[in-house]
């Protein structure tokens, strides 16, 4: 096999979203944050469902897996504790907390948990 059919064997074309997604990780991860699953999809009626298929090339993602990730997680774990305590900090507390949560924070009216406490964002759809 020669270097151009072998090129197009490896070659996919992606979105600009997904080359975005991508270089966002990379910049997050080299800062020292913590990446595990960023968005499976917007689609709000997934959260009913046990498992999730992102696509034919991707294992299926239990939920039980996405909530421990969530837990575990240092920013999004916060913001759960947070959200299942109902205490939130104080405006001189959150200059303390990490970049990432603090936009958390600012956005919490939007980032409500479903029955089992799994966080999700509310699209203004």
């Amino acid at each position: 096999m020669d270097i151009d059919s072998y090129m197009k064997l490896c070659t996919q074309n992606v979105s600009e979203d997904d080359v975005k997604a991508c270089c966002e990780g990379v910049g997050a991860y080299g800062q020292g944050e913590t990446i595990w699953v960023s968005a499976v999809s917007n689609e709000s009626s997934l959260l009913n469902k046990d498992e999730v298929s992102i696509g034919p090339s991707v294992d299926k993602i239990s939920k039980k897996s996405i909530l421990d990730a969530q837990n575990q997680d240092q920013v999004v774990g916060r913001l759960l504790a947070f959200l299942k305590t109902g205490k939130w900090p104080k405006s001189w507390e959150i200059k303390h907390e990490l970049p990432a949560t603090r936009v958390l924070l600012k956005l919490r009216r939007t980032l409500p948990c479903d029955k089992d406490g799994l966080l999700f964002r509310r699209s203004g759809r």
